[in-house]
């Protein structure tokens, strides 16, 4: 995930699934560059965005290097920054998930 969104509503938005995903055993991690990560339904409804799938050993080796760089670049987030998140905080990032679909 980047550390600085480029979009505020994406940011709170994906902030909001952060516990969820923390709970379901996933490693969250912030790379320090401004970038967007959609992780919204609406993406791939209504957006139609897609994911490719490719079978290549060396394409393959070099994507894994590039995201072992960015993993090592960035800091994880962990359960006790979440908890430290206020109630509105909190409460922001879960109505602006709630209005994505329309946003």
């Amino acid at each position: 995930m980047p550390a600085r969104n480029d979009s505020w509503f994406v940011a709170q938005s994906s902030n909001s699934a952060y516990g969820e995903l923390l709970e379901a055993g996933i490693k969250i991690v912030e790379y320090p560059l401004v970038g967007s990560a959609n992780m919204d339904r609406r993406s791939p409804e209504l957006n139609y965005e897609n994911n490719i799938l490719v079978s290549d050993p060396v394409l393959t080796a070099a994507a894994r290097s590039r995201q072992g760089a960015y993993l090592e670049a960035g800091r994880a987030v962990l359960r006790p920054e979440l908890e430290e998140w206020g109630f509105w905080r909190r409460l922001m990032q879960n109505a602006v998930a709630m209005l994505a679909p329309v946003l």
